[in-house]
This record gives C-alpha cells, structure tokens and sequence, in this order.
C-alpha cells in the first residue's frame, strides 16, 4: 500500500505539518509500504508503534492529571461556599443578638 501526503511533483499538504503525522499514519497502517515516496521499513514501523502508545500513555495521564486537579478545585469551591455561607448565618445570629 502506499500514500503520499508529500510529493515533491505536487508540493506539501497541510497534514505534513502536523506533529508526528508520520508516527500516527504508520501506526493505523500497519500495512502502509510507502509513505510519502519513501520506503518504510520493519523498524521504522515498531520504532512508530513503539512512539505512539508512549505519546497514547503520556497525554492519558496528562489528562487523568487535568480531570483530578479540576476536580480538587471544585471541592475546595464547594468548601468555600460552605464557609461563606457560615459567615452569613454567623454575621445574622449575631445582628440579630444586638437587636
């Protein structure tokens, strides 16, 4: 199978500036033979499957990272308002005592 995203007749597409395009398309197509006029190799395929799942590995647990700390902020959101609230009654009760 091959693909050309960049030929020298027709110029560059769009995708080829796309971080680590190659990786990704090497990976989804374990079958690709040729990829942008150039032969891909074995190794060059495992070196691409091999990059790919850390780059999958990394960017999960950046989001998990992400979900967690939002989660923490609403939490401390939620005690905030907790503790406003508490305020408020607190400054009532006592408005009220001077009355």
């Amino acid at each position: 199978m091959i693909l050309t995203f960049s030929d020298p007749l027709y110029g560059e597409n769009p995708i080829c500036n796309l971080c680590n395009y190659q990786t990704f398309v090497l990976y989804h197509l374990p079958l690709l033979k040729w990829l942008d006029t150039l032969n891909i190799s074995d190794d060059a395929k495992l070196f691409a499957e091999g990059t790919f799942m850390k780059k999958r590995m990394y960017y999960n647990m950046w989001i998990k990272t992400i979900q967690r700390n939002a989660s923490n902020v609403l939490k401390l959101v939620k005690i905030a308002k907790k503790i406003k609230n508490l305020k408020i009654d607190f400054e009532i009760t006592w408005f009220n005592k001077k009355l």
